[in-house]
């Protein structure tokens, strides 16, 4: 009776786990869709990186949408004759070359933290330990650490050739991302059309292919994981081999240690095993235990090698709840937007990091009584912010760029001015709306199915899309995000061309009989 009642509850928790997710998933699928058509945001091509919103032209978005429908249904009944393995390897080296052509044709001189990285990687390869001094780069932002011990190494090796290098390793990477993606598309749904749809659709996200060319780690994270989801699928859906399980953890570590946003990926593979395994105690301990301890050895490894190299202990930094606070309040860039607060409240309190995390949680309480006393304003700051993040459709790849003075292919492709530049922005705003859209048919076809393993992605998106209401907004963190629903878009579009063929094959067959 008891074992019953606890199988039932197992059977419950899972079906509201399951409901949950895709409840949510559907609502923001959905406003994503609903923003994407109606409305898109932009930024110019100055530092300032300051938000703008517009009105879009609709009939330009469906004209895309509509166009990539037909060129995908078009080519259904020709690609599908072509080996599967083929046309995955024409997509790897497409990527490649592409990825290769923006890196020396658009060669963007770094700023910002890019540079920031760069130098303090220099200076800690010159052994100048000073960059750890109170109010210093690394000691504000000691989660740059990672990021720096790569550039350190690389600069060791290559010297001046360093930038150079570490995006063509971006290059490598975006290849590596393509082909876990790949793997998660098949994983997911097993069907030979889903995956050519995924290999075209792919090519077309044209911000993934700009971003090889940042100095910032976001396609190294990215790629990494990417992989941690692929090999642990591969553990759930195919063998329960624990050196999956080993691969999954190792990369998502990497991924943590490059940019520690990757947590979100972190949380949605520790559900995962939790729930999935919910008929394995001793082998889902294992998984959680093996995934949480090896991101804490690389966390701490990284950290110690600095301790070691400097001789010092690393001082305690701006805590992460100013970065909270700070995606709680207006900016001149956009809400939520970066407006210094961190390091400002950091120094107020005198480098004090319990002082300044006192200061930002009194800070979030005043934004969250402000957003009580005028729901309107409320609604206003989440509604543009949600928009700047998720309804930019080049998730500022344009504005990574720097501007190119003179006239070449480069400046075509990015300056401000140029035609080319605009026909991508068209592109990249229809292709945002087919990818929510397309991906809302998936999740809305499959909200009844029983297979935990297809609601990982939804899981993580889930969790990123909430981690940005209250977070730093930055439409370049969504990127990662997105991605994620490509495999969803293209077995909704799979669909979508199935219906497209029944019903051209019901109209054939209404005209022989007429």
């Amino acid at each position: 009776m008891d074992n019953n009642y606890y199988l039932r509850g197992k059977f419950f928790l899972n079906k509201f786990y399951q409901g949950t997710i895709k409840i949510f998933m559907i609502l923001i699928l959905s406003a994503l869709s609903l923003s994407s058509i109606l409305v898109t945001a932009y930024m110019s091509q100055s530092y300032a990186e300051k938000t703008f919103f517009q009105i879009n032209r609709i009939i330009i978005v469906l004209f895309v949408f509509f166009t990539i429908i037909g060129v995908i249904f078009f080519y259904d009944k020709l690609i599908i004759k072509v080996d599967e393995k083929r046309v995955l390897y024409s997509v790897l080296l497409i990527s490649f070359c592409f990825s290769i052509f923006l890196v020396f044709v658009l060669n963007p001189p770094l700023r910002g933290d890019q540079l920031s990285i760069y130098e303090n990687a220099v200076a800690m390869n010159n052994g100048d330990s000073s960059v750890f001094d109170v109010g210093k780069y690394l000691q504000l932002f000691p989660h740059q650490l990672g990021l720096v011990l790569i550039n350190e190494v690389l600069f060791a090796l290559f010297q001046d050739k360093t930038i150079l290098v570490f995006r063509i390793i971006n290059c490598i990477g975006l290849v590596v991302l393509v082909y876990g993606l790949h793997e998660i598309c098949k994983l997911l749904f097993n069907s030979s059309r889903v995956l050519y749809i995924f290999d075209l659709l792919i090519l077309g996200c044209f911000p993934l292919f700009y971003f090889v060319t940042f100095y910032y780690g976001n396609i190294l994270t990215m790629t990494f994981a990417t992989l941690a989801i692929m090999y642990q699928l591969r553990y759930l859906k195919k063998e329960r081999l624990m050196r999956y399980v080993i691969v999954s953890a190792i990369c998502i570590s990497i991924a943590i240690v490059i940019k520690s946003n990757s947590l979100i990926f972190l949380v949605g593979i520790i559900l995962q095993y939790l729930f999935f395994l919910n008929h394995h105690m001793k082998k889902r301990i294992w998984c959680i235990v093996l995934s949480i301890l090896s991101v804490l050895i690389f966390q701490n490894c990284v950290n110690l090698y600095y301790e070691i190299k400097t001789d010092t202990t690393l001082e305690e930094s701006i805590p992460k709840v100013a970065w909270i606070a700070m995606g709680l309040q207006d900016s001149n860039r956009g809400p939520g937007w970066y407006n210094g607060y961190p390091r400002i409240v950091y120094s107020q309190s005198r480098a004090n990091t319990q002082l300044a995390a006192e200061k930002s949680i009194d800070s979030i309480k005043d934004s969250i009584q402000k957003f009580i006393k005028n729901p309107r304003y409320a609604i206003s700051f989440f509604g543009k912010k949600t928009i700047s993040q998720w309804n930019n459709p080049s998730f500022q790849c344009f504005w990574i760029q720097d501007k190119i003075e003179n006239e070449n292919v480069g400046s075509y492709l990015i300056n401000e001015a140029s035609p080319l530049r605009k026909i991508q922005e068209s592109f990249m705003d229809g292709y945002e709306f087919l990818v929510y859209s397309m991906a809302l048919i998936c999740v809305w076809i499959k909200r009844k199915d029983d297979d935990l393993s297809f609601i990982q992605l939804e899981l993580i998106f889930v969790g990123g899309f909430i981690f940005h209401i209250i977070w730093e907004a930055k439409g370049q963190y969504t990127l990662q995000y997105f991605i994620l629903l490509i495999p969803y878009a293209a077995y909704g579009m799979e669909r979508v061309i199935k219906r497209m063929n029944l019903l051209l094959t019901r109209i054939k067959i209404r005209k022989h009989i007429m």
